[in-house]
């Protein structure tokens, strides 16, 4: 279940599959040309999925930075590569799917 990604940090790639599976559920439950399955009731229960999602996110991110905050780290530069690593893709997607 956990794998090595580096001599002293640990990666749950099960943890890591499901949060992967969970968001694409998620993506399935908002794309419009499914708007039709809304009434069955799997897909009506696919909302579960983005507090799955981010239950195991916050369980990933206390435990890939929760020892480095603990250990003195400067807050600012690791507190700030997040939103910087997450806003490329939103704004990719944004310009993306903007209207003409």
């Amino acid at each position: 279940m956990l794998g090595q990604t580096g001599s002293a940090s640990v990666r749950f790639e099960a943890l890591d599959a499901l949060r992967g599976v969970c968001a694409l559920l998620v993506v399935l439950f908002h794309i419009p040309i499914y708007h039709a399955l809304k009434d069955v009731a799997a897909f009506a229960n696919l909302q579960f999925c983005v507090d799955m999602f981010f239950a195991l996110s916050g369980f990933v991110l206390c435990h890939a930075y929760g020892q480095r905050l603990d250990g003195g780290a400067a807050r600012l530069p690791i507190l700030g590569a997040r939103p910087r690593r997450a806003s490329r893709p939103v704004c990719a997607m944004s310009r993306a799917t903007r209207p003409v």
